[in-house]
């Protein structure tokens, strides 16, 4: 969550670069699963159903992602850095296919937290995308999490 803070505070402050939208879904294959891993390992208790919820985002993508217990998690704040900011200049039609991914992945369990959708938000932010309208934002006063509809 704090690299999403980060994400979020250099935008707002720094301003976002023009997106160059250079680039498709299949050429950042690495920084995608990187990132739908990421989402589902923060967002679902418990390896097995973290590994559901991103082999079901995995199906929208046009490459077949590799597993989650594969993915390299020893990367470091520059490499996320560079991540995004590659993924920012995704094409407008494939930013808004990751944001389905993402959108499936927090949505597998049923539910979804105050903190995937804020994380959802940053994502979003980042990649000067709109949020997939279908997420609800949860209300502060709820537990921590909204049943999807």
């Amino acid at each position: 969550m704090g690299l999403a803070l980060l994400r979020v505070l250099n935008t707002q402050t720094l301003g976002t670069p023009k997106a160059k939208n250079r680039y498709l879904l299949r050429q950042l294959e690495s920084g995608v699963s990187q990132l739908l891993g990421l989402v589902a390992v923060i967002g679902h208790q418990g390896d097995a159903r973290a590994d559901l919820a991103y082999s079901r985002a995995c199906e929208l993508l046009p490459f077949e992602a590799s597993p989650l217990q594969e993915l390299d998690w020893d990367t470091g704040l520059e490499s996320w850095e560079s991540a995004f900011n590659t993924l920012h200049e995704l094409n407008p039609q494939d930013k808004g296919i990751l944001m389905d991914a993402l959108a499936v992945c927090i949505e597998h369990d049923g539910r979804i937290t105050y903190e995937e959708i804020e994380l959802m938000r940053a994502i979003a932010n980042s990649l000067d995308c709109p949020m997939p309208a279908r997420l609800e934002t949860p209300s502060l006063q709820d537990s921590s999490t909204v049943p999807l509809p």
